[in-house]
């Protein structure tokens, strides 16, 4: 249990799983934080930082005029309110708490993201940048309501039990790389391919459930980074999703790496 807030049944499930969820943020704060965007970011028309290219990049709006490139690191982005909004997010809830008792230990957050919507995003593993043998923790908060048609998360229950082998690893490789868009020596459109097909290879060997668990304002969903999860595309019309993407990371690494969180 953490300080009464975390069930055993929850725990318990992230250690069968890989994963568990909670309803963990107010609501009056998921309305302050989506405000922020709203306010200082969304009218924001230079570059920023964004998640998934790690490149400065303008907004990337949907038919809808969402934003789909992900505002990477809001407290670096320099916005009076924005800049505060895992700080805010933090003191309004026992989020870390919660990230040291599925971790085991003390925890750092190494990087986030700020979502209004995506384009979707294909099914991968996460990787821990700093010690890729050592475990990361994700977290996704619901900042409102996410409709069937938002482009839902999803993951698969109990895929962090799957073997490691050659198969797992080159999918992993191939996945990440279309995931954050950085292909190294590797054809994207061929990459994407040849991910989809092991995946369905690994899949067809080991059935696992698909779950894209419907998510309320102030709702987090946490997974470990060997989890397989994505994205459902966003269906025009379908509606917004703020959320907030946290990876947290054993404290020591940190440390022995010489980042800093902030």
């Amino acid at each position: 249990m953490v300080s009464g807030f975390l069930r055993r049944s929850a725990v318990r499930r992230f250690r069968e799983q890989g994963w568990t969820r909670a309803a963990l943020l107010p609501p009056a704060t998921c309305l302050e934080v989506r405000r922020t965007f709203l306010a200082e970011v969304k009218p924001w028309t230079g570059p920023l930082l964004r998640q998934l290219t790690s490149r400065a990049e303008p907004h990337a709006l949907s038919v809808d005029g969402y934003v789909t490139n992900p505002v990477a690191n809001p407290h670096r982005t320099g916005f009076p309110a924005f800049s505060t909004v895992e700080t805010t997010v933090m003191r309004a809830c026992p989020l870390v708490e919660v990230v040291e008792t599925l971790l085991d230990g003390p925890a750092a957050m190494l990087q986030s993201a700020y979502y209004e919507s995506s384009r979707g995003t294909l099914t991968h593993l996460d990787f821990n940048p700093i010690d890729p043998g050592r475990p990361m923790i994700g977290v996704w908060i619901a900042l409102e309501d996410i409709g069937p048609d938002a482009g839902r998360f999803y993951l698969h229950p109990g895929s962090h039990a799957l073997p490691d082998d050659a198969r797992m690893q080159r999918f992993s490789e191939l996945a990440w790389a279309s995931y954050r868009q950085a292909f190294v020596d590797l054809d994207p459109a061929a990459s994407e391919v040849e991910a989809q097909a092991l995946l369905a290879e690994i899949l067809a060997d080991h059935p696992l459930p698909l779950e894209a668990p419907a998510l309320r304002a102030g709702d987090a969903v946490f997974w470990t980074n060997r989890v397989l999860h994505g994205s459902h595309a966003p269906v025009p019309g379908g509606g917004s999703r703020h959320s907030l993407l946290l990876h947290f990371v054993e404290a020591g690494l940190v440390e022995t790496a010489g980042l800093s969180t902030h």
